[in-house]
């Protein structure tokens, strides 16, 4: 009988916890996204938002790449090409650092 992959308690417990950072992420996203509609100020939703969404979304790649081994390095592995642009978005349109120094202004820092 062969296994569905999740169902290996580590590789499940990975999953689990990768998927509220993503909620967690996504709700984010939608707060600055109401804000922003609603003509709210909201460059520290913005910037946080911008931050743990493009980091989340790295490291579900990489855990993805982690988990498939070998075969997610493939340059036609969908895999190796969400990796590629996951490490565009975190350096593009503004770097984790750039959000960092933002945040950090915004708390007096």
């Amino acid at each position: 009988m062969v296994n569905p992959i999740g169902k290996f308690q580590e590789i499940g417990h990975r999953l689990a916890h990768l998927h509220a950072e993503l909620q967690a992420a996504r709700w984010l996203l939608y707060r600055a996204a109401w804000m922003n509609q609603e003509g709210i100020p909201c460059i520290n939703e913005a910037s946080m938002a911008k931050l743990l969404v493009t980091e989340t979304f790295h490291q579900i790649c990489l855990a993805g790449m982690q988990t498939m081994g070998g075969y997610s390095l493939l340059p036609e592995s969908d895999f190796e090409r969400h990796w590629r642009t996951s490490r565009y978005m975190v350096v593009g349109a503004g770097s984790t650092q750039i959000q960092h120094m933002i945040l950090a202004r915004s708390l007096g820092l």
